[in-house]
């Protein structure tokens, strides 16, 4: 071999491998939704939609929040190098038929479009017999699906559609509206069959299909009115006045408990002394039991409990304790 084509080899073996390889990458043909997540419960926790046959399908819990918010902002992870539209976090109308698109490095596209399932519930009134009660008494509507936070409004209509505002007494979000068959406008609940209507906090109006309750004319149920402005504390002897509503010599109070929770958590009471009754001024006094030393707290709900001669006294729910204290 001549010194020529030994020299030729030579460069082309260089060339070989001297030469650097490229790999060229195609654009990534994926477009779709890895996830769809809505924040939910004011931000303290979120919905994670399911991604099904270019579907997102969003099952809205009930009890929380209702009715659905109208502007969302759902926050959204897709295939890499691809873009949606409308964007990650940017704010929508949510509701089904809402379309997002979605295209992929290499221009393919997909289609997925809302599908939302709204599970909340709201209240409704249960078949069941009428209940009878007596003015002044407490009372019970069955309902399901109160709301957790007892803000639920409940109101009466009589049979010429007027509407009347009983006084809350305690709400259980489980079995039912516990209400004192009054007004706290001072004006009576009349005799007679009401329906019942339920209000959420969103202005949602729930009405019963027929009469709930009856307000019979018997004679109203005495129960103490009261409406303190701060909490009360009392000591062991002392004695105090609370105003009683309907208070009729007719009716005997027999005995008034003060209600509160007790260290395992279960409701009890001590018994309180009746010291006289002013009918005309419509006032009761009560006394705490000079032997009584412990401290305690009352519930707000069911803070003093009259036993009646016709049937337990009610209590409106107090915005502020009756304190014990040594």
């Amino acid at each position: 071999m001549n010194m020529i084509s030994k020299t030729s080899l030579f460069l082309v073996c260089l060339l070989l491998f001297s030469c650097k390889t490229e790999t060229i990458i195609a654009p990534a043909p994926y477009a779709d939704i890895i996830s769809y997540k809505i924040p939910y419960d004011n931000g303290k926790d979120s919905i994670n939609a399911i991604i099904e046959n270019n579907n997102i399908i969003i099952n809205w819990p009930g009890m929380s929040e209702w009715p659905i918010p109208q502007k969302l902002k759902p926050k959204i992870v897709v295939s890499k190098n691809a873009k949606i539209s409308p964007a990650s976090e940017q704010e929508i109308e949510l509701k089904t038929g809402l379309k997002y698109e979605v295209k992929a490095e290499d221009g393919t596209t997909k289609s997925f479009e809302i599908k939302l399932n709204n599970t909340a519930k709201l209240p409704f009134f249960p078949e069941g017999e009428i209940r009878k009660y007596r003015r002044g008494q407490t009372a019970l509507i069955a309902v399901l699906n109160l709301a957790s936070d007892g803000s639920d409004k409940l109101t009466l209509f009589n049979e010429a559609k007027k509407e009347f505002y009983p006084i809350p007494s305690l709400k259980n979000p489980l079995s039912g509206f516990m209400f004192i068959v009054d007004q706290a406008n001072g004006q009576e609940i009349p005799p007679g069959e009401y329906t019942a209507k339920i209000t959420n906090k969103f202005n949602q109006e729930i009405y019963s299909s027929k009469p709930v309750v009856n307000i019979t004319d018997l004679t109203a149920t005495p129960y103490p009115n009261l409406d303190l402005t701060e909490p009360l504390k009392l000591k062991s002897g002392d004695e105090f006045t609370v105003p009683l509503k309907y208070a009729n010599k007719d009716v005997r109070i027999s005995a008034a408990l003060l209600t509160y929770v007790n260290n395992e958590g279960n409701r009890s009471y001590i018994m309180l002394q009746i010291l006289g009754v002013d009918y005309e001024g419509a006032k009761l006094k009560l006394g705490i039991p000079k032997s009584y030393n412990n401290e305690l707290t009352s519930t707000l709900d069911q803070t003093i409990r009259l036993i009646t001669s016709n049937g337990e006294g009610s209590n409106p729910m107090l915005k502020h304790p009756i304190q014990i204290i040594k």
